[in-house]
C-alpha cells in the first residue's frame, strides 16, 4: 500500500498496488496503474497520526460516490447528509 501526498496539504491518498512478491496483499480489482503495477485507488483522503507514523485517519473522500461489489454506484451524500433517527 502507498500513501501518496496531496499537493500543498498534510493529507494523502491511499493506493493499493498488486505486489509482485508472493504473500503480499493483492486487491481483487484494479482501477489505475501506480509505479508500473496495476492498483486500486480507494479515493479516500487520509492524514497521518502526529506522533505515531504507522497510524492513519480517514478524513474524507476525493469523490462523492462509492461503487458496490455489484457495480452499482452510491452517492455518499445520501449517508452524510441524512438526519439521524433516534
Amino acid at each position: 500500500m502507498s500513501y501518496v501526498p496531496l499537493p500543498s496539504s498534510l493529507s494523502h491518498r491511499l493506493i493499493c498496488e498488486r505486489e509482485q512478491e508472493k504473500g503480499m496483499y493483492k486487491p481483487s480489482a484494479s482501477n489505475t496503474t501506480f509505479n508500473g503495477l496495476s492498483a486500486y485507488e480507494t479515493h479516500d483522503i487520509l492524514e497521518q497520526h502526529p506522533s505515531n507514523p504507522s497510524l492513519w485517519k480517514i478524513v474524507g473522500r476525493a469523490d462523492d460516490q462509492i461503487m458496490l461489489s455489484n457495480g452499482e454506484k452510491v452517492l455518499t451524500t445520501a449517508f452524510t447528509q441524512a438526519p439521524l433517527l433516534t
